[in-house]
Protein backbone atom coordinates (compact mmCIF):
# COMPACT_ATOMS: atom_id res chain seq x y z
CA UNK A 1 0.00 0.00 0.00
CA UNK A 2 1.28 3.68 -0.74
CA UNK A 3 2.41 5.47 2.47
CA UNK A 4 3.47 8.60 0.45
CA UNK A 5 7.39 9.51 0.02
CA UNK A 6 9.68 6.94 1.41
CA UNK A 7 10.84 8.74 4.40
CA UNK A 8 6.93 9.17 5.41
CA UNK A 9 6.60 5.20 4.82
CA UNK A 10 9.57 4.04 6.94
CA UNK A 11 8.96 6.53 9.70
CA UNK A 12 5.20 4.84 9.65
CA UNK A 13 6.13 1.51 9.58
CA UNK A 14 8.52 2.23 12.77
CA UNK A 15 5.54 3.36 14.26
CA UNK A 16 3.48 0.47 13.38
CA UNK A 17 6.25 -2.01 14.72
CA UNK A 18 6.99 -3.13 11.03
CA UNK A 19 10.64 -2.46 11.48
CA UNK A 20 12.20 -4.58 9.02
CA UNK A 21 9.93 -3.07 6.49
CA UNK A 22 11.09 0.10 7.27
CA UNK A 23 14.81 -0.79 7.61
CA UNK A 24 14.23 -2.24 3.88
CA UNK A 25 13.24 1.51 2.55
CA UNK A 26 15.76 3.43 4.98
CA UNK A 27 18.37 1.26 3.39
CA UNK A 28 17.76 2.26 -0.16
CA UNK A 29 17.20 5.36 0.15
CA UNK A 30 18.86 7.12 3.46
CA UNK A 31 22.12 6.16 3.14
CA UNK A 32 23.56 9.31 1.31
CA UNK A 33 21.45 11.14 3.84
CA UNK A 34 23.22 10.98 7.35
CA UNK A 35 20.75 13.51 8.74
CA UNK A 36 18.05 11.41 7.94
CA UNK A 37 19.45 8.13 8.81
CA UNK A 38 20.40 9.29 12.37
CA UNK A 39 16.67 10.52 12.91
CA UNK A 40 15.50 6.98 11.63
CA UNK A 41 17.61 5.44 14.07
CA UNK A 42 16.48 7.81 16.88
CA UNK A 43 13.02 6.98 15.76
CA UNK A 44 13.89 3.35 15.88
CA UNK A 45 15.18 3.51 20.04
CA UNK A 46 11.79 5.47 20.49
CA UNK A 47 9.98 2.80 19.31
CA UNK A 48 11.63 0.43 21.73
CA UNK A 49 13.68 -0.93 18.98
CA UNK A 50 17.02 -0.25 20.15
CA UNK A 51 18.83 -3.68 19.19
CA UNK A 52 17.64 -2.95 15.67
CA UNK A 53 18.61 0.36 15.96
CA UNK A 54 22.36 -0.81 16.69
CA UNK A 55 22.51 -3.32 14.09
CA UNK A 56 20.91 -0.74 11.51
CA UNK A 57 23.63 2.06 12.17
CA UNK A 58 26.89 -0.51 12.52
CA UNK A 59 25.67 -2.01 9.50
CA UNK A 60 26.51 1.44 8.00
CA UNK A 61 30.08 2.09 9.05
CA UNK A 62 31.32 1.27 5.94
CA UNK A 63 29.08 3.60 3.81
CA UNK A 64 30.43 7.30 3.14
CA UNK A 65 28.74 8.74 5.71
CA UNK A 66 30.11 5.97 8.29
CA UNK A 67 31.64 8.51 10.95
CA UNK A 68 28.80 9.97 11.62
CA UNK A 69 27.17 6.55 12.04
CA UNK A 70 29.90 5.72 14.29
CA UNK A 71 29.38 9.03 16.67
CA UNK A 72 25.59 7.88 17.11
CA UNK A 73 26.36 4.14 18.13
CA UNK A 74 29.52 5.51 20.53
CA UNK A 75 27.00 7.90 21.89
CA UNK A 76 23.86 5.43 22.22
CA UNK A 77 26.25 3.11 23.87
CA UNK A 78 26.70 5.97 26.53
CA UNK A 79 23.33 6.80 27.07
CA UNK A 80 22.12 3.84 27.70
CA UNK A 81 25.34 2.62 30.18
CA UNK A 82 26.97 0.39 27.99
CA UNK A 83 30.41 2.49 29.07
CA UNK A 84 32.94 -0.18 27.70
CA UNK A 85 31.07 -0.22 24.32
CA UNK A 86 31.03 3.59 24.02
CA UNK A 87 34.43 3.71 25.19
CA UNK A 88 35.75 1.40 22.11
CA UNK A 89 33.55 3.28 19.62
CA UNK A 90 34.68 6.56 21.10
CA UNK A 91 38.47 5.26 20.22
CA UNK A 92 37.19 3.72 17.15
CA UNK A 93 36.25 7.33 16.01
CA UNK A 94 38.80 9.77 17.69
CA UNK A 95 41.20 7.60 15.23
CA UNK A 96 39.05 7.97 11.83
CA UNK A 97 38.07 11.79 12.71
CA UNK A 98 40.14 13.51 15.33
CA UNK A 99 38.97 15.87 17.90
CA UNK A 100 39.57 17.34 21.28
CA UNK A 101 35.90 17.21 22.30
CA UNK A 102 36.20 13.45 21.16
CA UNK A 103 39.50 13.15 23.53
CA UNK A 104 37.02 15.15 26.59
CA UNK A 105 34.81 12.35 26.05
CA UNK A 106 36.77 9.48 26.42
CA UNK A 107 38.64 10.58 29.33
CA UNK A 108 35.24 10.90 31.21
CA UNK A 109 33.68 7.53 30.41
CA UNK A 110 37.41 6.16 30.87
CA UNK A 111 37.92 7.73 34.53
CA UNK A 112 34.37 6.24 35.41
CA UNK A 113 35.64 2.96 34.35
CA UNK A 114 39.13 3.19 35.82
CA UNK A 115 40.84 2.74 32.57
CA UNK A 116 42.47 6.90 31.79
CA UNK A 117 45.85 6.69 32.56
CA UNK A 118 46.43 3.63 30.49
CA UNK A 119 43.74 4.77 28.16
CA UNK A 120 45.34 8.32 27.79
CA UNK A 121 48.81 6.67 26.90
CA UNK A 122 47.13 4.75 23.78
CA UNK A 123 45.42 7.61 22.60
CA UNK A 124 49.05 10.27 22.73
CA UNK A 125 50.97 7.48 21.14
CA UNK A 126 48.29 7.31 18.57
CA UNK A 127 47.87 10.32 17.72
CA UNK A 128 51.23 11.42 17.67
CA UNK A 129 51.83 8.19 15.25
CA UNK A 130 49.03 10.13 13.07
CA UNK A 131 51.18 13.21 13.62
CA UNK A 132 47.51 15.14 14.73
CA UNK A 133 49.20 18.21 16.37
CA UNK A 134 46.23 20.30 16.70
CA UNK A 135 44.52 17.55 19.03
CA UNK A 136 47.93 17.02 20.55
CA UNK A 137 48.15 20.53 21.62
CA UNK A 138 44.57 21.04 22.62
CA UNK A 139 45.48 18.25 25.12
CA UNK A 140 48.56 19.65 25.95
CA UNK A 141 47.44 23.11 26.84
CA UNK A 142 44.16 21.21 28.69
CA UNK A 143 46.49 19.66 31.12
CA UNK A 144 48.80 23.08 31.61
CA UNK A 145 51.82 20.70 30.07
CA UNK A 146 53.45 24.25 29.02
CA UNK A 147 56.85 22.68 28.04
CA UNK A 148 54.96 19.86 25.89
CA UNK A 149 53.20 22.55 24.15
CA UNK A 150 56.31 24.25 23.43
CA UNK A 151 57.42 21.15 21.87
CA UNK A 152 54.79 20.22 19.53
CA UNK A 153 54.24 24.07 18.42
CA UNK A 154 56.84 23.89 16.22
CA UNK A 155 54.83 20.95 14.29
CA UNK A 156 52.17 22.99 13.38
CA UNK A 157 51.90 24.31 9.71
CA UNK A 158 48.44 26.45 8.39
CA UNK A 159 46.77 29.62 9.33
CA UNK A 160 45.55 28.40 11.85
CA UNK A 161 49.09 27.80 14.01
CA UNK A 162 49.01 31.65 15.04
CA UNK A 163 46.03 30.91 17.19
CA UNK A 164 47.57 27.79 18.96
CA UNK A 165 50.93 30.17 19.55
CA UNK A 166 49.18 33.19 21.15
CA UNK A 167 47.65 30.41 23.13
CA UNK A 168 50.65 28.55 24.37
CA UNK A 169 52.58 31.95 24.76
CA UNK A 170 49.19 32.83 27.11
CA UNK A 171 49.35 29.18 28.63
CA UNK A 172 53.69 30.16 29.20
CA UNK A 173 53.36 33.82 30.15
CA UNK A 174 54.34 32.98 34.30
CA UNK A 175 56.18 29.64 33.73
CA UNK A 176 57.96 29.92 30.53
CA UNK A 177 58.02 33.94 30.18
CA UNK A 178 60.89 34.08 27.99
CA UNK A 179 59.56 31.63 25.20
CA UNK A 180 55.81 33.73 25.60
CA UNK A 181 57.62 36.95 24.91
CA UNK A 182 59.25 35.26 21.71
CA UNK A 183 56.04 34.56 20.34
CA UNK A 184 54.63 37.41 21.50
CA UNK A 185 57.34 39.26 19.47
CA UNK A 186 57.40 37.54 16.25
CA UNK A 187 53.05 37.88 16.28
CA UNK A 188 53.90 42.24 16.66
CA UNK A 189 56.56 42.15 13.89
CA UNK A 190 53.84 40.46 11.62
CA UNK A 191 50.90 42.45 12.66
CA UNK A 192 52.97 45.94 12.01
CA UNK A 193 53.61 44.37 8.71
CA UNK A 194 50.46 43.71 7.87
CA UNK A 195 49.46 47.18 8.61
CA UNK A 196 46.17 48.05 8.78
CA UNK A 197 44.25 49.65 12.27
CA UNK A 198 42.92 46.42 13.30
CA UNK A 199 46.37 44.89 13.01
CA UNK A 200 48.16 47.75 14.56
CA UNK A 201 45.28 47.28 17.90
CA UNK A 202 46.13 43.55 17.97
CA UNK A 203 49.61 44.24 18.40
CA UNK A 204 48.88 46.58 21.08
CA UNK A 205 46.83 44.18 22.79
CA UNK A 206 50.00 41.77 22.78
CA UNK A 207 52.49 44.70 23.74
CA UNK A 208 50.06 45.26 27.39
CA UNK A 209 50.23 41.01 27.82
CA UNK A 210 54.57 41.62 26.89
CA UNK A 211 54.66 44.30 29.38
CA UNK A 212 52.71 42.72 31.98
CA UNK A 213 55.58 40.13 32.06
CA UNK A 214 58.24 42.29 32.27
CA UNK A 215 56.09 43.67 35.21
CA UNK A 216 56.00 40.41 36.45
CA UNK A 217 60.08 39.72 36.23
CA UNK A 218 60.68 43.42 37.72
CA UNK A 219 62.15 43.89 34.56
CA UNK A 220 60.23 47.30 33.63
CA UNK A 221 64.13 48.67 31.86
CA UNK A 222 63.98 46.29 29.57
CA UNK A 223 60.22 46.61 28.70
CA UNK A 224 60.80 50.62 28.58
CA UNK A 225 64.09 49.80 26.20
CA UNK A 226 61.61 47.31 24.04
CA UNK A 227 58.40 50.15 23.65
CA UNK A 228 60.94 52.58 23.03
CA UNK A 229 62.58 50.90 20.09
CA UNK A 230 59.23 49.83 18.75
CA UNK A 231 57.97 53.20 18.74
CA UNK A 232 61.08 54.90 16.72
CA UNK A 233 61.35 51.71 14.23
CA UNK A 234 57.49 52.37 13.55
CA UNK A 235 57.57 56.56 14.03
CA UNK A 236 56.22 56.73 10.11
CA UNK A 237 52.98 54.79 10.81
CA UNK A 238 50.83 57.40 12.68
CA UNK A 239 47.90 55.26 13.48
CA UNK A 240 50.06 52.24 14.84
CA UNK A 241 51.48 55.07 17.61
CA UNK A 242 48.17 56.37 17.81
CA UNK A 243 46.94 52.72 19.44
CA UNK A 244 49.78 52.66 21.14
CA UNK A 245 48.86 55.53 22.95
CA UNK A 246 45.05 54.24 23.01
CA UNK A 247 46.83 51.14 25.37
CA UNK A 248 48.56 53.47 27.32
CA UNK A 249 51.87 52.01 26.10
Amino acid sequence: FDLGAPRQQAFLLVERGRFDEAIAIAKRHFEELPGLVTQFADALVEAGADDTAEAYMAGLLKARHGQTYLSWLANHAEKTGKLSAALDLWRRSILQAPGFQTYQTIREIAEQLGQWEETRQELLAALEAKEIWHVLLDIALDERDVPRALELLPNLRGWFSRDYEMRVAQAGEESHPEESLSIYGRRIEQLIDARGRDNYRSAAEILTRVRRIYDQQNNQDTWRHYIKSLRHQNRNLPAFQDELNKAGL
